[in-house]
């Protein structure tokens, strides 16, 4: 046997008589065979092919995620947002802040906070990631330098104009700026990076399809059959251990690089997201090649005892133990360095460690299927097997080689890429319009949900996050101090706030109602312990409460996830301006948050998307002042309809609250009868009935229904009959 427990036999070795091959006991006195020339170059062109589609799979990853330009934008915006490339940019840009006023030294820690939260802010993203995205293009791509092109004449003409009116200033700028700024402009500058990117995505699917051309070579060397399939697996096996190699190596180079600089933190937090794309490569070319050494053992069983060599967790060759140990190291080396994302690395590994018995058990028992009924089978149906067999390796190859090729969205058809996105609030057309200029599905009492917990007197279906998704626009919500009680789940109104919340439930729900929920909610055993904090209830706490910050982060993980959508809080707030700052600032908010003074234009959707300014919070009591001024006062910017119609004949038109000059229309569609909500939201929500009644309003008012409020937003035609007041859709 060789060194990894194959059979010298075929082309690794000169044949050898029958008694020596049936016998498990090494010759005495005979030389070890020599492997023939043909068995060399199989193993040569095997070598050859594992490197080639190693660098092959690198030139994919770089074609796929850094020549492209909406990848390679997002992958900076990441490093962008990275925390330590936000310290010291924030740091930097403390320094020139003080540099120019230094009595500002004696808040240098709210500077440098303040200038790290600009930097990390998401609402950088969307401008961030579209310059990339042009000056990427600029420096790619042939014929794609028309802005930087514009702006380099702009800049020609005005180094000119400043040499004409300001000598002085002309003479502090770099000379032949005007030529400088012309190479970039005509792409002379990025003649490299565009031949750069060219080789790279040639690289991409030539390099594989030479491993491929060597695989097939090494088979015909081997003879075919099952050995060529087995060196098709370690082809496999070996491009993912060097695909790894690399991962590994540049994880310790990051994770050892300073970030106590600038450059220091952009380095590690480039090589960290670069090495963070190797991985699952990694690990798919390592497990088709198990899957092709498993696939060789059902071939015969000479390679049984080699397959159950890579799937047992004690391999008998040393090689393989050798393998193992430096996959060891190289492992121990990760968790050391990044504890946190090993955990990550621990739960693949277990996964891949589960799949390798189940193959190996898999390999064991077909192997016996095969030793038992093999002279059953037909000569053609070996044939065919063989033939499969044989054209496996070609298969999981080829497959890479296709998904190598075409990495880039600019080599797919046009049909098949994905254009950016260019809609606002999920259509095109609004983008022009003012906030004002806009219909808007909202929901009442959003933070009321049947489906979180501890919610009685229920008037949402889904919570904040799932009303968003649903495509709900403008959020009301309740907010309250409350405290958590001795009872698991259950929340407490803050003392002061008890009777003002009871007297506020029983007069829209009705006493009985709300003494039947309380009962249902069994709140009497349960006492008050712990902070007073921000909570969304409606009214009473003890029958329905959320804490207000983690839902508050909820949404700042879906506007993050949805850069394109401009959100609205209408809030009743029985919770400070100053707590409800916190509240947002704790949840991520503040970057989002939009100002905008009373009887001004509002900017359009388009304007507000692209400046990230895209949450409005509008307070129904009290605004936020010169302090929080983006807390708006609801009713300087709104005006509403009534909300306490029990009958679909007494849902109004007439002004409720605001003034004549509010700019927004809030129109209050549901009927205020608690034992028929969800009823009563089928009948006023659909469309013969909420779509004529909203014309009406506006023909009344003279204002578009902005905020659209209803009960159960998925009962009726809500969404409908906003995209018909929007007139698209």
């Amino acid at each position: 046997m060789d060194q990894d427990g194959e059979p010298a036999s075929g082309d690794d070795a000169d044949p050898v008589s029958p008694e020596s091959a049936e016998s498990h006991e090494p010759v005495v006195g005979r030389a070890k065979p020599r492997r023939s020339a043909r068995a060399w170059a199989s193993i040569v062109l095997c070598v050859v092919s594992a490197v080639l589609l190693a660098g092959g799979t690198l030139a994919g990853i770089a074609n796929r995620q850094l020549v492209d330009g909406s990848r390679f934008a997002a992958h900076v915006d990441a490093v962008r947002q990275d925390d330590a490339v936000a310290r010291q940019v924030g740091i930097a840009m403390t320094n020139k802040v003080i540099e120019a006023n230094p009595d500002l030294v004696a808040v240098r820690p709210l500077i440098e906070a303040a200038s790290v939260a600009v930097v990390q802010s998401p609402s950088v993203s969307p401008m961030l990631t579209a310059t990339i995205r042009e000056v990427h293009a600029a420096f790619t791509q042939p014929g794609s330098g028309t802005v930087v092109l514009r702006l380099a004449d702009i800049g020609a003409v005005l180094s000119g104009v400043v040499a004409k009116i300001s000598p002085d200033t002309a003479a502090s700028l770099p000379p032949n700026l005007d030529v400088t700024l012309a190479r970039i402009g005509d792409q002379t500058a990025a003649h490299s990076t565009i031949d750069l990117a060219r080789r790279v995505s040639l690289l991409s699917w030539l390099l594989p399809l030479l491993a491929l051309l060597c695989l097939v070579a090494a088979a015909w060397a081997s003879g075919w059959g099952e050995r060529s399939v087995r060196l098709a697996g370690r082809s496999l096996l070996g491009a993912g251990c060097l695909v790894a190699l690399v991962a590994g190596v540049g994880t310790v180079i990051g994770s050892t690089t300073g970030t106590n600089t600038l450059d220091g933190a952009l380095r590690a937090a480039t090589i960290h997201e670069l090495v963070g794309l190797l991985w699952w490569p990694a690990a798919v070319l390592l497990g088709a090649g198990v899957v092709l050494r498993v696939v060789a053992a059902l071939d015969g069983a000479p390679a049984t005892s080699d397959a159950r060599d890579w799937l047992e967790l004690q391999p008998s060759s040393q090689r393989v133990q050798g393998l193992r140990a430096g996959i060891l190291v190289l492992l121990g080396t990760y968790v050391v360095v990044r504890p946190a994302s090993a955990v990550q690395a621990v739960a693949l590994l277990i996964g891949l460690g589960v799949l390798l018995l189940g193959l190996g058990e898999a390999t064991r028992i077909l192997s016996q299927l095969v030793a038992e009924h093999g002279s059953r089978v037909s000569d053609r149906v070996q044939r065919w097997i063989g033939r499969v067999l044989q054209v496996a390796p070609g298969v999981v190859v080829a497959g890479l080689v296709i998904s190598l090729a075409l990495p880039s969205s600019r080599a797919l058809p046009a049909v098949l890429a994905v254009p950016n996105d260019t809609r606002c609030n999920g259509y095109v057309e609004l983008c022009a319009r003012p906030y004002n200029q806009v219909a808007y599905p909202a929901a009442h009492n959003s933070m009321s949900a049947a489906d979180e917990p501890g919610w009685f007197l229920a008037e949402q279906p889904t919570g904040l996050v799932g009303q968003l998704d649903a495509g709900i626009r403008v959020l009301l919500i309740d907010t309250w101090y409350g405290q958590a009680t001795t009872t698991p789940g259950q929340v407490s109104n803050a003392a002061k706030d008890k009777a003002k919340a009871e007297a506020q439930l029983n007069a829209e729900f009705g006493a009985g109602a709300v003494a039947s929920a309380r009962r249902l909610r069994n709140t009497v055993s349960g006492n008050p312990i712990g902070p007073v904090e921000p909570y969304l209830c409606h009214a009473v706490c003890d029958i329905g409460a959320t804490k207000w910050e983690p839902a508050m982060a909820g949404v700042r993980t879906w506007l993050q996830n949805h850069p394109r959508e401009v959100v609205t809080f209408f809030i009743e707030d029985n919770v400070s301006a100053a707590d409800t700052a916190k509240v947002f600032e704790a949840a991520g908010l503040l970057p989002y948050v939009a100002t905008h003074e009373p009887g001004r234009p509002w900017p359009t959707l388009g304007q507000m998307i692209e400046t990230g300014k895209r949450v409005v919070v509008l307070m129904q009591r009290d605004g936020g002042g010169a302090t929080y001024p983006w807390l708006l006062q609801g009713w300087d910017q709104a005006q509403d309809t009534n909300y306490d119609a029990k009958t679909p004949e007494q849902l109004s038109c007439a002004r409720n609250r605001g003034t004549d000059k509010s700019q927004l229309l809030l129109i209050n569609n549901w009927l205020n009868n608690f034992d028929r909500i969800v009823t009563g939201a089928d009948q006023v929500n659909a469309y013969d009935s909420l779509y004529p009644r909203m014309l009406r309003c506006q023909k009344e008012r003279g204002m578009i229904p902005n905020f659209v409020a209803v009960n159960y937003y998925n009962r009726g035609d809500l969404f409908r009959v906003v995209n018909a007041l929007n007139r698209v859709g």
